[in-house]
């Protein structure tokens, strides 16, 4: 338990932060904060609707992968 082999760190409740955002090979969305907890409409009114839909209509070829999927 040397001093100058311990570090210190918080450990306290941290507030959370939750963003969105999508990338392709040559351009990106920009990020959308999720405030709160994201649920599937929330998904579709503060993402989907609003980003990705007009964004997807600017590329031709695009296909639109979700994470894990």
């Amino acid at each position: 338990m040397l001093n100058s082999c311990v570090m210190h760190h918080h450990t306290g409740p941290a507030p959370d932060i939750m963003v969105w955002g999508g990338i392709v090979y040559h351009s990106r969305t920009h990020l959308v904060r999720i405030a709160g907890t994201l649920n599937s409409q929330h998904y579709i009114c503060e993402v989907l609707d609003p980003v990705v839909l007009p964004y997807l209509q600017d590329l031709a070829t695009a296909i639109f992968q979700q994470y894990n999927a």
